[in-house]
C-alpha cells in the first residue's frame, strides 16, 4: 500500500500538490494495488496548496479536497487532527476494500455491534469537517504561524 500524508513530504518541504498527488498515485498503481491518504492533517496543509499551487488557485478549499480524495482508494483520518473531535474514520468507495477492512475490524476495534460513537460526537465531527471547508478557518494557522515567526 502506498500512501500520502499531506502534513510530511519526503523531502520535508512544503505540502504535496495536487498535481503531485496525481502523478503519484499513477506511478503507484503501476506497483500495488491500493493508494491510501492520511488526511488527519488536511486541514493545516489545504490553504498551502490553495496559495502556492498554481492549478489550485481557483479552487474553492472543498474543491481541492475533492481533488485529492478523489485520487485515493482508502482515506483515513483522526478526527482529534481534522474534525476536533473524538475518534477519527476510514472511508472507501470501493466496496472489496470495505469488505477486506471489516474482517478486521473486530481484531482491532472489536465487534461492530461495541461501542458506537455517540450522537454528539458524530456532530462535533460533522461541525468540525464542515469548519474544515471554510477558508477563513484553514487561513487561520498560517497568519498565526506568521505572527510567531515573526517574533522569533
Amino acid at each position: 500500500m502506498s500512501g500520502w500524508k499531506p502534513g510530511q513530504t519526503s523531502s520535508g518541504d512544503s505540502p504535496s500538490p495536487c498535481k503531485t498527488s496525481g502523478r503519484s498515485k499513477g506511478s503507484a498503481r503501476n506497483m500495488i494495488r491500493c493508494w491510501s491518504l492520511d488526511a488527519s492533517l488536511l486541514s493545516d496543509n489545504l490553504y498551502f496548496i490553495k496559495v502556492r499551487e498554481e492549478e489550485c488557485k481557483d479552487r474553492s478549499i472543498r474543491e481541492i479536497t475533492r481533488k485529492i480524495a478523489s485520487l485515493a482508494d482508502i482515506i483515513y483520518f483522526s478526527a482529534r487532527k481534522l474534525g476536533c473531535a473524538r475518534g477519527g474514520g476510514i472511508c472507501t468507495s470501493n466496496l472489496k476494500l470495505r469488505n477486506m477492512m471489516r474482517e478486521l475490524i473486530t481484531l482491532y476495534e472489536g465487534f461492530l455491534t461495541y461501542g458506537e460513537m455517540s450522537v454528539r460526537e458524530m456532530e462535533a465531527m460533522a461541525v468540525g469537517l464542515v469548519e474544515t471547508m471554510d477558508e477563513d478557518f484553514v487561513s487561520q494557522g498560517l497568519s498565526s504561524s506568521n505572527s510567531w515567526s515573526g517574533n522569533f
